[in-house]
């Protein structure tokens, strides 16, 4: 799979989860996570989108390890407000960076908010410029909408990533599978679009891949892999992912990724 001219694998990602401690109690430290996390994913060749958070330090550790593995992890930054935002992306644009992801849907969460964290919802013009600046492909994540998805393409994404942030933060949520090919259909090639939110196989995976999505991030397997086994828990994980999405292949005579057609699977919503 073509991850914006890295061949990478499979069309699966680890998505960007950071503070582990916060968020699941971990007795391992940050650090040992992450190095886990990269290290178990890249040896199964898997592109990992590395967190951010409130504190300096959930940004400065995962951006050490992108700037020795620029090319193969993809920095994500919350939305800060502007005159935040703009001195970590200087930060980050110093490493040369393969891509830049934003979670645009945390300038919402109540736990952010609840801990005074200057985030702001972001304007298209806003997100146009910080596309300009970066001069690489700027990945948006938080389209649960075709609303969402037009101001994403009206800002010049180069990719979104169709998500409720893990379903974790809002009851009766639409689940993203279930906006998916809505999305895909109605973006019709313009930039790449990934999903995720719940998705624990390859035969997940190729559900999203029939309904129209490029690729798929998944969190918290990743996460709990690497919490409980470090590089290898996280590189077995990965290899199990790959094996059972080309067992998906083989059964419906899918050769290649393209092969896969929303006629390859039956789908009742």
């Amino acid at each position: 799979f073509d991850f914006f001219g890295q061949m990478i694998s499979a069309p699966i990602m680890a998505a960007p989860i950071a503070n582990v401690k916060i968020n699941y109690g971990s007795s391992v430290d940050e650090l040992t996570y992450l190095n886990g996390l990269t290290e178990g994913c890249l040896a199964q060749g898997l592109p990992v989108f590395l967190g951010d958070g409130a504190n300096r330090e959930a940004f400065e550790m995962p951006l050490k390890i992108h700037q020795n593995l620029n090319k193969q992890t993809i920095m994500t930054i919350k939305p800060w407000t502007m005159d935040l935002l703009m001195p970590k992306l200087e930060e980050v644009k110093a490493c040369s960076p393969l891509a830049v992801a934003m979670d645009i849907d945390a300038a919402g969460l109540i736990l952010l908010k609840k801990q005074g964290v200057p985030v702001s919802f972001k304007t298209v013009e806003e997100l146009k410029a910080i596309k300009d600046y970066l001069g690489v492909p700027f990945i948006l994540k938080g389209i649960l909408t075709l609303e969402d998805a037009q101001a994403a393409l009206d800002a010049g994404v180069d990719a979104i990533v169709v998500s409720n942030h893990g379903g974790r933060v809002l009851d009766d949520c639409v689940s993203t599978i279930e906006v998916l090919e809505k999305i895909t259909t109605f973006v019709k090639g313009r930039c790449k679009v990934f999903v995720d939110g719940g998705f624990r196989s390859g035969s997940d995976v190729f559900k999203a891949l029939a309904l129209g999505a490029d690729g798929v991030l998944i969190g918290r397997p990743f996460s709990h892999a690497s919490i409980g086994g470090q590089t290898e828990g996280v590189s077995l994980y990965a290899d199990k992912l790959i094996q059972e999405l080309k067992e998906c292949m083989r059964m419906t005579s899918c050769i290649t990724l393209k092969d896969i057609k929303r006629s390859s699977v039956n789908v009742h919503f």
